[in-house]
């Protein structure tokens, strides 16, 4: 759980190494306000945090203090993630799709 944390806190430093999948964070939680508070969010919000999120399988390697160790397959919380990013972008359309036809 303690590294999970970690890497929501420290994962935008990835946007130095030309990693920009930390901000998908930012347009899930964007999209999560925006229904939160009765608007309609965009559909372009719901576009981004798919395209940012699935930008990390472009990493192959992780880059510590050792060198580089390679990624060899992804948890249970990569793959949630990837799902909210995915449900954003659904709420998005959903939601466009309701007020558009009433």
């Amino acid at each position: 759980m303690f590294k999970a944390w970690v890497l929501l806190l420290m994962g935008w430093l990835g946007v130095l190494a030309f990693m920009p999948a930390w901000f998908a964070n930012v347009w899930i939680l964007a999209v999560g306000v925006l229904l939160v508070l009765k608007k309609r969010p965009p559909v372009w919000l719901g576009v981004l945090a798919p395209i940012f999120a699935a930008s990390a399988w472009w990493w192959t390697n992780w880059y510590d203090d050792t060198g580089n160790v390679p990624i060899c397959h992804y948890h249970a919380g990569y793959w949630v993630w990837l799902g909210a990013a995915l449900a954003s972008l659904a709420v998005t359309l959903i939601v466009r799709m309701r007020t558009t036809s009433a």
